[in-house]
């Protein structure tokens, strides 16, 4: 019973944050204009708008990704400097 919570959560987890990564993907492509051009460009003729809301679904994940990477090297050198207490 204890792995079968353990499993929930982590699936309540991914749950809310995969489509919020998904979703603010295309308002991150919708602000850049050469990254939604060519997103439409490219998807044009390859699936519409099931290509482009994967790919903005995929800039959104990357962008994510980016934001994990700078917070945690910043916790590192802020943890590194910081006096201890």
């Amino acid at each position: 019973m204890v792995a079968q919570a353990l499993d929930f959560r982590g699936l309540e987890s991914v749950h809310v944050h995969v489509p919020f990564d998904w979703g603010r993907g295309g308002i991150l492509v919708h602000g850049i204009a050469p990254l939604h051009h060519a997103i439409e460009a490219f998807s044009e003729g390859r699936g519409g708008a099931l290509t482009g809301a994967l790919l903005n679904g995929v800039a959104g994940v990357v962008a994510g990704a980016v934001v994990l990477a700078v917070v945690a090297v910043a916790g590192k050198l802020w943890r590194a400097v910081r006096p201890a207490s």
